[in-house]
């Protein structure tokens, strides 16, 4: 009768790959998250003066006097 042989089994140690790509994947995510914002804040301020320019010029059309310094109030705090 042979002998029992066992394979023992050797935990290879992990070259970190793995480790490196979720790093890289973390930085390239909070690099564009950042960007993204950036460009909405950027969006939203250019959309706030525009909307400001254009109140004066709303008075013929639907704003009383009152409505526009609202308006003007409400995107100067926003």
């Amino acid at each position: 009768m042979r002998p029992q042989t066992t394979v023992q089994y050797v935990p290879r140690k992990a070259n970190g790959t793995a480790h490196r790509l979720a790093h890289f994947c973390l930085r390239e995510l909070a690099y564009h998250f950042g960007w993204m914002s950036a460009l909405l804040d950027y969006s939203w301020i250019a959309f706030k003066m525009i909307v400001l320019l254009c109140i004066p010029f709303l008075d013929s059309i639907v704003l009383t006097r009152p409505l526009q310094y609202m308006l003007t109030l409400l995107f100067l705090i926003i």
